[in-house]
């Protein structure tokens, strides 16, 4: 049951973040580089939570049983 609750935590947070990355890829309409743009993906707490749910999922599926 613990496995289930993290495997749709994490995909829940996964897609959160995606969402964010994906609207926040205007800022190079708005003339920002690409360093730009990494560096505020990195310090956003939308975005971060991506990265976060990435970590659980791949824990997930090394972790045995």
């Amino acid at each position: 049951m613990k496995r289930i609750f993290l495997y749709l935590l994490s995909i829940s947070l996964m897609s959160y973040g995606l969402i964010f990355i994906m609207i926040y890829t205007n800022l190079f309409s708005f003339g920002y580089p690409f360093i730009d743009y990494i560096t505020f993906i990195m310090t956003n707490l939308d975005c971060i939570s991506f990265f976060i749910g990435l970590i659980i999922l791949v824990m997930l599926s090394i972790k045995k049983r």
